[in-house]
């Protein structure tokens, strides 16, 4: 088998030659021989058994240029672009003065979305070698990383200009089309790529996305099945083809694929646990677990599946064999890094079902064994999280990313303990490199647009908009996340946009009726949106989303009595449905029915003990009916659960006004180191520093009253006008307390401040 990559030139320099001669040592003749093998195993189209051959190779000579070389051509032709950059680090490490050596490494960083490194790579080629086609197109594919497209546009133009032969020129023209949606355009450029390197893995795939983008399926999947021909144990491909097969539903064949690659390569564990992935999403978690079961029976599998039966076993609540399998590692593993792993995993296993105690000390003796162990280390930042000790937290996960950088739940626990610590430009930055290396993950793009949104920065919450709409997006899940991030922004008229493209999917279902109904009520259309959702309801009424939604809508419009009925179906169909509950509880609320709510949120609360917004709403019912002490015992439970949720502490703060003045500063004080944004925190704050009355008390009132300094609010226009005033800024306190009148005129408390202010204005009573 004639593999493409013996066509590669600098490659070629390094594999041309093995010295076979007298006086070799039997190590140096073992190494001849492993290279032989390696080389008859490629051929053959043996790629698994290749890359053990040139691994034994590395182990007896860790600088064998040959055996990295062979080891990143597997890769390549595997798509396995992590490979690749790890082998092309160990060549240019053994080769420093090859500039095609280096050249690949520069745009491997490119490709890989480390720039920074690229950038350093190319300053030295620049300086080295100026500005041939090779540096232009580097030059390009950096530029078209950064976004700079109109630059990235010229250097790939010169680049094919001074040399028709460059392919990578022509992907950076293919993508640049493909973003700016010309896919004609992308797929010529891609197509005079592949004439130049028929074979280029980057372009392949590139292709496929383009022709994916156009709606172009059956060609998009003509082309990946004819190049999986060719290459039967590509990883990525497969799974680029199985993705394809599995979105049209076409499951027997993408399983079919699946079952090829683990025939062909038995002793491989990653396509192994590939297909165990896929069947418990696209068949059945007991499909799954049999398939575990079997690979382990027949002693074709290690640790990986095992940890994979692991979780099947625990996600169908099996828990004690979940636990069983997991102890088995434990009492088995051949190495400490998997009996590590394990007990983590056991430890994960124990938090979940609420066995803390016990977690926290498996997870203090994992640490003890290595100090290092990412999965117990995670465990850890979260009992530091819990609580409130952020430092620590940090701490643990900065070893984490450091340890694994691309491990993007860390970088997320990371970005919350900064923001809990008033860090927001440490937290925007971790949320940051969390969208990074997920690959713009839209479930990551949502969180990270939340928070620039809540930290008034529109600007970059936009461009990550932007930024999600401009990928070829084809998933209803991800299009869901764009049109809810669209919403956040106001931009209602591209959410409508992307609910189109969501309806025009086979898998839609009642999605596009959720969303446009989302978007109706946002813009106040409650009739419509009940129109839309009621629709929605006839055509798909086992769907519980759609008659939450609807519940919601008709409670919006004051319909209260349709409303119960929407509800009452839907805890006829599931009584312990918590969402149901808290619907229940509102429209109680509305018909004056104050026993029933607090029946109706304890139910809720049964149903969902995890979920805040239970004890939140009890608590401030028991809050407003006088039962203080009820409501203090509401919100504990609540805090138990969820120690970090600002309503509750919010609550907490308001019952502790009612009594303990002192503490209830110190709450509200706790939160703003959490959220220093929230003004409804900082208003409340600063009437109960007043409230204090002493001179310290004044005079941090009104250091914390700035906040509030230009806000249309009027309650925070009375609270800064009169803190303002306390502080001798009588202009200021004019101005505001004016104006807070003049927007409620009926409010008696702001009339008294107006009043003595004016009377300390005339020189009636002293200040």
């Amino acid at each position: 088998m004639n593999k493409h990559f013996f066509e590669k030139k600098w490659l070629l320099l390094l594999t041309l030659t093995i010295v076979m001669g007298a006086g070799c040592t039997s190590r140096q003749t073992q190494i001849e021989r492993g290279l032989q093998q390696a080389y008859a195993d490629v051929k053959a189209g043996k790629d698994d058994l290749a890359a053990i051959q040139y691994r034994q190779v590395i182990k007896k000579d860790p600088a064998n240029i040959q055996a990295y070389a062979g080891l990143y051509q597997l890769a390549e032709y595997n798509g396995d672009l992590p490979e690749m950059l790890r082998n092309t680090q160990k060549l240019e490490e053994l080769l420093p003065k090859d500039v095609s050596v280096k050249l690949r490494l520069g745009r491997l960083y490119a490709l890989a979305g480390m720039p920074e490194r690229s950038a350093d790579i190319l300053t030295q080629l620049q300086k080295k070698i100026g500005t041939t086609p090779d540096i232009l197109t580097l030059q390009a594919m950096l530029q078209l990383e950064e976004k700079n497209m109109q630059a990235a546009r010229t250097s790939a133009s010169q680049a094919v200009a001074k040399d028709t032969k460059q392919a990578g020129a022509y992907a950076v023209l293919a993508k640049i089309s493909q973003y700016e949606s010309d896919y004609p355009t992308a797929l010529k450029y891609a197509d005079l790529g592949l004439a130049c390197a028929k074979n280029d893995e980057f372009l392949r795939f590139l292709k496929l996305d383009i022709l994916r983008s156009m709606g172009n399926s059956k060609q998009e999947i003509e082309l990946a099945t004819a190049i999986a021909k060719t290459h039967p144990t590509n990883f990525a491909l497969n799974n680029f083809l199985v993705m394809q097969l599995t979105q049209d539903h076409l499951l027997d064949s993408a399983e079919l694929i699946l079952r090829n690659v683990t025939t062909a390569l038995p002793y491989d564990v990653n396509h192994q646990i590939t297909l165990i992935d896929w069947l418990t999403k696209n068949r059945s978690m007991s499909a799954a677990e049999q398939q575990a079961r079997q690979d382990i029976t027949q002693g074709h599998a290690d640790a990986p599946v095992e940890f994979a039966l692991a979780a099947i076993l625990y996600n169908q609540q099996k828990y004690a064999d979940a636990e069983k399998i997991l102890q088995n590692i434990v009492a088995h593993a051949s190495d400490d890094v998997d009996r590590l792993a394990a007990e983590s995993k056991l430890a994960q296993i124990y938090m979940l079902q609420g066995k803390r105690d016990v977690a926290q000390q498996l997870v203090t003796k994992v640490l003890k064994d290595d100090p290092q162990q990412p999965d117990a280390l995670m465990l850890r930042a979260g009992f530091y999280m819990n609580a409130k000790q952020y430092d620590s937290a940090i701490a643990d996960l900065r070893v984490i990313t450091t340890q694994k950088p691309d491990m993007f739940q860390a970088w997320l626990m990371l970005a919350q303990a900064y923001s809990m610590t008033t860090n927001s430009d440490l937290a925007i930055e971790s949320l940051r490199k969390a969208y990074k290396v997920s690959n713009g993950a839209p479930q990551i793009a949502m969180v990270l647009q939340s928070y620039l949104l809540r930290m008034n920065k529109t600007a970059e919450a936009q461009s990550i908009v932007q930024d999600l709409s401009s990928q070829p997006l084809g998933d209803v899940s991800d299009l869901t996340m764009l049109a809810q991030m669209q919403m956040a922004s106001k931009d209602d008229d591209a959410a409508r946009e992307t609910v189109n493209k969501i309806a025009a999917l086979k898998d839609a279902g009642p999605i596009p009726a959720l969303l446009t109904a989302q978007i109706e009520l946002q813009t106040q259309q409650l009739a419509a949106a009940v129109n839309t959702l009621m629709l929605a309801n006839k055509q798909f009424p086992a769907d519980r989303r759609v008659a939450e939604l609807l519940a919601n809508a008709l409670l919006a419009s004051h319909d209260v009595v349709k409303a119960e009925q929407v509800i009452n179906e839907l805890l006829k169909q599931q009584a312990d449905n918590g969402t149901a509950w808290l619907l229940q509880s509102q429209a109680l609320w509305m018909n004056h029915d104050v026993p029933g709510v607090i029946l109706a949120l304890q139910n809720a609360i049964k149903a969902q003990p995890n979920v805040p917004i239970g004890y939140q709403r009890l608590g401030a019912v028991y809050l407003q009916t006088h039962q203080n002490q009820l409501a203090a015992d509401t919100v504990q439970q609540g805090l138990v659960m969820n120690p970090n949720d600002i309503n509750l502490l919010f609550l907490q703060a308001e019952i502790d006004d009612k009594n303990n003045l002192a503490q209830a500063i110190i709450d509200y004080e706790g939160i703003l180191k959490m959220q220093p944004d929230n003004l409804n925190v900082v208003n409340n704050l600063v009437y109960d520093l007043d409230r204090k009355g002493d001179a310290v008390s004044k005079q941090r009132a009104w250091q914390y009253a700035t906040a509030l300094q230009g806000n249309n609010n009027p309650n925070y226009q009375d609270t800064y006008g009169w803190a303002a005033f306390q502080a001798g800024h009588m202009a200021e306190a004019d101005h505001y307390l004016r104006a807070a009148l003049q927007a409620m005129p009926d409010n008696i408390e702001i009339k008294q401040h107006l009043d003595v202010e004016r009377n300390v204005q005339r020189g009636a009573v002293p200040h």
